[in-house]
């Protein structure tokens, strides 16, 4: 799947309603879709005008305790963030048009943004999509954070206040 042709999520969430019925982590998934695609989106800021569903869209999948779950892509006016979540971490890639200030989002990176992720620890993203550490290159960079939701939506409202 290429990233111009990926579904929003609202899209690809009805394509896996009825799956997984039985699946131990199912109620699980659907809490992170239900994150990323109500909550996550506030933190991107996005003007009124815009529609919060249309920034976010699958761009690929990977499993985790046997469930099937999305790599997202956030996207707002000169950022774009990847991110996958496995009940254990959150990959996350950013793309952003200018510097990222580092500061303020170091005590949320686990490492402090100054090691590289590897490539096998973003289950799901292809090899273009992870990059050096935040300390290397300020604008595009790979990290991981804790799996929870209040820390990561910290560091994704962090990006886009450097962008009003």
């Amino acid at each position: 799947m290429s990233i111009a042709d990926a579904p929003s999520l609202v899209t690809w969430q009805r394509t896996q309603a009825d799956l997984e019925q039985d699946l131990a982590f199912r109620d699980a998934k659907w809490r992170q879709v239900h994150f990323v695609r109500r909550e996550l989106t506030s933190a991107l800021m996005l003007p009124a005008s815009e529609e919060h569903d249309a920034a976010v869209h699958v761009i690929s999948t990977h499993y985790s305790k046997s469930t099937l779950l999305p790599v997202y892509r956030l996207t707002r006016e000169g950022l774009e963030v990847i991110l996958r979540g496995n009940y254990y971490n959150w990959s996350v890639t950013v793309r952003s048009e200018e510097p990222v200030l580092r500061q303020s989002l170091v005590p949320l990176v686990l490492g402090g943004g100054e090691q590289a992720v590897l490539d096998c620890y973003c289950e799901g993203f292809d090899e273009a999509w992870v990059h050096g550490p935040m300390a290397a290159d300020a604008r595009t960079f790979t990290v991981q954070l804790p799996y929870m939701y209040g820390p990561l939506w910290a560091f994704v409202y962090g990006l886009t206040e450097h962008l009003r």
